[in-house]
């Protein structure tokens, strides 16, 4: 699979654009208050929990992202740097969300979709081997589909 330079920079506008509107939300949303708000108010805040799919728009897609960039521009210490980072947001994800929508085994769905081809990625990528390393980015994206099309995401 090649990954398509338009389709990057594509993602990484939006991933830039959604992090400056955020960005600007935390200067705006303090100056609309009044002068004489208590900043420590007791007013209670929702439980909210970030859902998996807020986990992997904010911690795997992004990594995803900068795996290809790295690949393409055969950047080996980022690509491996890229991969262990998308390896840890995996985890994290696992402990946050141990159940997808109250019937699926996150731990065993990661395990038996992405763990190997996240596995052959790394080794690739330590091997500085583009061809091994493009293959094994295709594998890790065709993976991460199946598991999305598994739990209907």
């Amino acid at each position: 699979m090649k990954v398509n330079d338009r389709d990057l920079r594509g993602s990484a506008m939006q991933t830039m654009r959604l992090c400056a509107a955020l960005m600007a939300l935390a200067f705006i949303v303090p100056a609309a208050l009044p002068a004489n708000a208590q900043p420590n108010a007791a007013v209670p805040l929702p439980d909210y929990r970030p859902t998996i799919a807020d986990l992997m728009i904010w911690g795997v897609q992004p990594r995803h992202i900068k795996i290809a960039t790295a690949l393409r521009d055969q950047n080996w210490a980022y690509a491996a740097y890229e991969t262990n980072e998308l390896r840890n947001a995996l985890t994290r994800i696992v402990r946050a969300v141990p159940i997808i929508d109250r019937k699926f085994d996150t731990a065993a769905m990661m395990q038996a979709t992405v763990t190997m081809p996240l596995h052959d990625l790394a080794d690739a990528i330590s091997a500085r081997d583009s061809a091994a390393s493009t293959t094994a980015y295709a594998a890790l994206t065709k993976a991460c589909s199946a598991c999305h099309q598994a739990v209907n995401h």
